[in-house]
């Protein structure tokens, strides 16, 4: 048997019908020089004979995109890792050819992403994936922060240097928080614009929707919120803590006296709960940060240049205000 190029691992919650849909566009590929995994966080599956050479491990329970990240990793076998997520489609038969092809002509201190076509609309027409200085998610037209999650491809050993995944989030900045360890290790964020693939975003997660009432799940902003800040205590060096937490704090606290005097007292109490998981969490979250600021090699300067100074929770009032389920 000829040795496998790189690894596959499909990350499952959801819709059956989408997994096996993303296993026949892989099935389907010009390049089958992979070996494939399931993480199957939902109930157990039976992947039959027509994937017979597809391994799948079912955990019995949905334990977070993270956990299965890292258990991805420990079920591979190659060099090179691929992650997706199964809400994902492919059309070109030559998409992992091309992603390979990339990889291999690339350092191998890098996260490389497809661009990526979100419910008909490509992600990065209006600008790159960035964050602001408060690790909010939002689009820019010059810097390029991070790979989204659905589907990225990294080196096995690299991801593990920079420490894989941190599995206390369950879902959301855990794609920015592994991208923010790359820049602080001097490796490279590459999307190739040149390789799509389809994303119905929101079915393997705790969906929103943005287009017709800009709704969002409690549980959603939670774990965003949540996560945010602790990307922030990691990440960051002291001294940059020690300017935004001020500037966080402002803007947290504009939030949380609307909602509080607009009758959300349910928005509030999550935003609360945000910050005291993170007390609560901080001896962890020092520990794991006395690890990455060992290893930085490059300062802050150059990490705030790549993320927007504005915060995005300003920005995305042009949507009109959310409205929570």
């Amino acid at each position: 048997m000829n040795k496998k190029e790189f690894s596959i691992i499909v990350l499952h919650y959801g819709d059956q019908n989408n997994l096996f849909n993303l296993l026949d566009c892989l099935k389907n590929q010009n390049n089958n020089s992979f070996e494939l995994c399931v993480i199957n966080n939902d109930k157990p599956i039976f992947l039959g004979e027509n994937y017979y050479d597809y391994k799948i491990v079912n955990t019995n329970n949905n334990l977070g995109y993270s956990y299965s990240c890292n258990l991805g990793y420990e079920e591979s076998n190659t060099d090179c890792i691929f992650y997706i997520t199964s809400d994902c489609y492919i059309e070109d038969k030559d998409f992992l050819s091309k992603m390979y092809r990339t990889y291999t002509n690339s350092d191998t201190k890098i996260v490389l992403g497809p661009n990526i076509i979100y419910q008909g609309e490509k992600v990065y027409k209006n600008g790159l994936m960035t964050i602001d200085v408060l690790a909010s998610p939002a689009q820019s037209l010059k810097n390029h922060f991070y790979i989204d999650g659905c589907a990225f491809m990294i080196n096995k050993n690299f991801f593990n240097e920079i420490g894989k995944l941190d599995e206390r989030y369950f879902l959301y900045g855990e794609d920015v928080d592994l991208c923010w360890k790359v820049h602080l290790l001097g490796g490279e964020i590459i999307l190739d614009k040149d390789i799509y693939l389809h994303h119905e975003a929101g079915a393997t997660s705790l969906g929103h929707d943005y287009k017709s009432d800009f709704l969002i799940p409690f549980s959603r902003r939670y774990n965003a919120e949540k996560n945010a800040i602790c990307n922030m205590i990691k990440n960051y060096s002291l001294l940059s803590l020690c300017v935004i937490t001020p500037y966080y704090l402002f803007i947290f606290l504009l939030e949380f006296f609307y909602y509080l005097v607009t009758g959300n007292i349910k928005m509030s109490f999550h935003l609360t709960k945000a910050i005291i998981w993170n007390f609560n969490n901080l001896n962890i979250s020092l520990k794991l940060r006395r690890n990455i600021q060992s290893k930085r090699k490059k300062s802050d300067l150059f990490i705030l240049k790549k993320m927007n100074f504005i915060a995005n929770k300003f920005k995305y009032l042009k949507l009109g205000l959310p409205k929570f389920k």
